[in-house]
């Protein structure tokens, strides 16, 4: 439900050109620091649920550059988003 309300990724504009940018980070990532997440507000800790998230979110402006990208664990990613709430 919550997915309808939001629109698809496409049209939040997480299409085949974020597709692309994510893969690429997140392999570099894992070719130089494996499966480990830098944590959000938690030590660094390793994590097998990887996920690339804009350091600034689209929403309040963010661009899908490579440097406003991190690479953070599903969970951490979580953690950033309900704390901007």
């Amino acid at each position: 439900m919550r997915d309808r309300q939001r629109g698809s990724a496409t049209k939040r504009g997480y299409g085949s050109a974020w597709q692309r940018l994510s893969r690429a980070v997140l392999e570099g990532h894992r070719s130089i620091y494996g499966e480990w997440c830098p944590g959000y507000r938690v030590p660094a800790h390793s994590s097998s649920d990887l996920t690339v998230d804009h350091v600034i979110p689209k929403a309040l402006g963010g661009t899908d550059t490579r440097e406003n990208t991190q690479v953070l664990c599903r969970a951490c990613n979580g953690r950033k988003r309900d704390n901007r709430a």
